[in-house]
């Protein structure tokens, strides 16, 4: 695999204490050649200079604009065909990678690939973290563990700044209307990291923008 066919791009605020965590994750997928864009999104924790330290990482700053924002900056500045995103405190399970860009070089129908996601969580920065339950109940689709054909950013579009919660509901809603045909492995292939600095930790439905999602997607449909 050359550096062409693959970028990683992975979006940290303040993630000092998870991003090299997540770099040799990516580093120890098995797979030669992948672009690994870390998108320091205004940190003030020296997150940066962490992931600098590794060799061969494209490490782009921009001032904060969220989790969305972040993504659609290492979009613009991604190399490969194929773009996977993960968030700094996530991980992907051994191996995961190559199965899911293994699945979209098969099968040249598929826009995009994703296994099944476990949750981790602890009670606070002194606990270990331990298996949590009914992950796709919270996580029915992501955009951290899934690897997308970057010609869909072209049919359905980046992610939505103006969202810095529920842009992944927004972005697969659009998906759909859009006809992206999803394939989704029975593996677990990412593993989301719940803890009490989550950007999600301790919000409501409304701080969520659950309904602001509910409400665009229905006016899109509304439209057609």
């Amino acid at each position: 695999m050359s550096i062409s066919d693959l970028t990683v791009i992975i979006p940290a605020y303040n993630r000092r204490g998870f991003v090299a965590g997540i770099i040799e994750c990516v580093s120890n997928q098995g797979m030669d050649g992948i672009e690994i864009i870390v998108v320091d999104d205004g940190s003030t924790d020296g997150t940066a200079a962490c992931a600098g330290e590794f060799p061969g990482v494209r490490v782009l700053s921009k001032s904060n604009g969220g989790p969305a924002s972040a993504r659609n900056f290492g979009l613009e500045h991604a190399r490969g065909e194929y773009i996977a995103f993960i968030d700094s405190d996530d991980l992907w399970a051994d191996g995961a990678l190559g199965r899911l860009v293994d699945t979209l070089r098969k099968d040249d129908q598929a826009d995009l690939a994703m296994g099944m996601p476990k949750v981790m969580a602890r009670r606070g920065p002194e606990h270990p973290f331990e298996l949590s339950t009914s992950p796709l109940a919270q996580f029915p689709y992501s955009i951290s563990g899934t690897v997308f054909r970057r010609s869909v950013f072209s049919r359905v579009g980046t992610f939505d700044p103006d969202l810095w919660f529920g842009e992944d509901v927004d972005w697969f809603h659009r998906a759909q209307n859009q006809g992206i045909r999803v394939v989704r492995l029975d593996f677990d292939s990412v593993i989301f990291r719940r803890h009490e600095g989550n950007l999600t930790n301790g919000k409501g439905l409304v701080e969520l923008n659950v309904l602001r999602v509910f409400k665009k997607s229905l006016d899109r449909k509304r439209s057609m």
